[in-house]
């Protein structure tokens, strides 16, 4: 079965991230279950954000601007010197 991919996740998840998100995606249908997720049951439901038991490449993509946004966040808070 082939990997479906709207494009426009594709231009917003870096090339890595994308690979990661399929090698997770083990049986090739767009979305990452619970089993095949690679991280814990509190990480996956806080990113499975319609709550259907299922991360989709949007969710993904969301979460990982999050995660930017929070680093950004962190790195400009903290003090230089």
């Amino acid at each position: 079965m082939a990997l479906i991919i709207r494009p426009t996740s594709v231009f917003n998840l870096s090339p890595e991230k994308l690979l990661e998100f399929r090698k997770m995606d083990r049986n090739g249908d767009g979305d990452v279950s619970h089993n095949e997720f690679i991280g814990s049951r509190a990480d996956f439901d806080s990113i499975d954000t319609d709550h259907d038991g299922l991360i989709s490449l949007d969710e993904a993509e969301a979460a990982d601007a999050a995660c930017v946004r929070r680093n950004d966040h962190k790195r400009s808070a903290s003090p230089r010197g």
